[in-house]
């Protein structure tokens, strides 16, 4: 199969302007087999395969995207994860919900934090 017209961006996203150039793009060539295949390379395309790799690590994992990794919506804000529900101050059963939000949050962002210090990825300074 080839594909003829992949997805454009008006313009980089923040997070890609001011980081440093990237590696030359890897493409896939010839026939492929896979195990799995997850398609696009976004948080949750990034997640899945991980989570892929993690469940069955002698499968072949592969994930493809269109653009660079993280460049679509995942990349236009700039790669910040935030912890604050959008109605922070509701009340009722609004405000419980936002409190359950908040904390399922704050649990993802430290296991991140754990899964960054684990894996000793490399964090972009400036």
């Amino acid at each position: 199969m080839h594909i003829s017209v992949l997805p454009q961006d008006p313009r980089p996203s923040g997070w890609y302007a001011i980081s440093p150039e990237p590696p030359p793009v890897r493409r896939l060539a010839g026939s492929q087999k896979a195990d799995y295949v997850v398609v696009g390379a976004g948080f949750t395309g990034v997640a899945a395969a991980r989570r892929l790799g993690e469940l069955a690590p002698n499968s072949r994992v592969v994930l493809i995207e269109a653009q660079r990794a993280g460049m679509g919506a995942s990349g236009r804000n700039s790669g910040f994860i935030i912890d604050v529900p959008h109605n922070a101050d509701a009340a009722g059963d609004a405000g419980e919900a936002n409190r359950r939000m908040l904390r399922l949050n704050r649990f993802a962002i430290g296991w991140l934090q754990e899964l960054v210090e684990k894996h000793q990825i490399r964090l972009y300074s400036g």
